[in-house]
């Protein structure tokens, strides 16, 4: 029996071995294929279907059960886009081939998925969500100016900022509310979605970007961040302490995300960087 024990325990431990390689492997391949798939064809469809296939576990599951599954994993198929969208507004700029961005990108690709996505702690949780706030944000804002130069009317891509926002705002609070003991988060995450919604409305009529270096930033991302990101400590520690919020605990963190949100529509909204 105790022979047969080790055995057993060898082999598990080597399966698991393996199963750990095969899903290193696997997410690698994920990251390159979808980014340089893109750069080299010059459109986010190929891309874009491969990042989102890779969720098919989403989808293995009965009917019923594909639209909790997607809002769990919100903030990986949003996370999972912003990439191959990042990826596809390089290809545009500068041509059909592979660039150094498309290298950082797909390195960045890898690090999400591998080191990121898989934790479980709460520092971890909120900067998934914090993550996807940013890149969704930056996306959407990028993919409406596209729109706009492509000739597309502005209504319409008021719509697809407004939508960004909503699912960034949704997703990234659901994501973290989620992990705790907090079972009623349905009405605030809609109610941070619709926030998310209106602040993206209003920051899209006078869209800001930052250059630094080759990346053009969204102001709106930037700043979406930081809102989400004080709002995230204080739901946080209302949810710990029974509705109450400890002011010793969020001081730190809302007082920074309000004086840098601050500095950054009075110092830095020239209207030369605006687009």
């Amino acid at each position: 029996m105790a022979d047969y024990l080790t055995i057993k325990r060898k082999r598990r431990h080597g399966g698991s071995a393996v199963s750990g390689i095969i899903y290193i492997v696997m997410n690698i391949a994920v990251a390159v294929s979808a980014v340089l798939v893109t750069a080299v064809t010059g459109t986010w469809v190929f891309g874009l279907l491969i990042a989102l296939v890779s969720k098919w576990r989403v989808f293995s599951m009965s009917p019923r059960h594909w639209w909790a599954n997607i809002k769990a994993n919100l903030v990986d198929f949003i996370v999972r886009v912003s990439f191959v969208m990042l990826s596809y507004m390089v290809t545009y700029f500068v041509g059909i081939d592979v660039q150094v961005e498309h290298l950082v990108i797909t390195a960045l690709f890898v690090t999400w998925l591998l080191f990121i996505k898989p934790r479980t702690s709460a520092v971890s949780t909120e900067l998934q969500a914090l993550i996807a706030v940013f890149l969704g944000t930056m996306t959407a804002v990028w993919g409406a100016i596209l729109m706009l130069d492509a000739g597309a009317s502005f209504e319409i891509c008021v719509m697809v900022v407004v939508g960004a926002g909503f699912l960034v705002g949704y997703g990234g609070l659901r994501h973290i509310v989620a992990q705790s003991e907090d079972y009623a988060f349905s009405l605030p995450t809609l109610a941070w979605g619709i926030v998310g919604a209106e602040v993206m409305w209003l920051m899209f009529h006078k869209a800001i970007l930052y250059y630094v270096g080759g990346l053009v930033i969204p102001q709106a991302a930037v700043i979406m961040t930081l809102v989400s990101f004080a709002f995230y400590r204080l739901y946080r520690s209302a949810i710990r302490h029974g509705g109450r919020v400890d002011m010793r605990e969020v001081i730190g963190p809302v007082s920074f995300a309000v004086v840098a949100v601050l500095v950054i529509l009075i110092w830095f909204s020239s209207q030369r960087l605006s687009y």
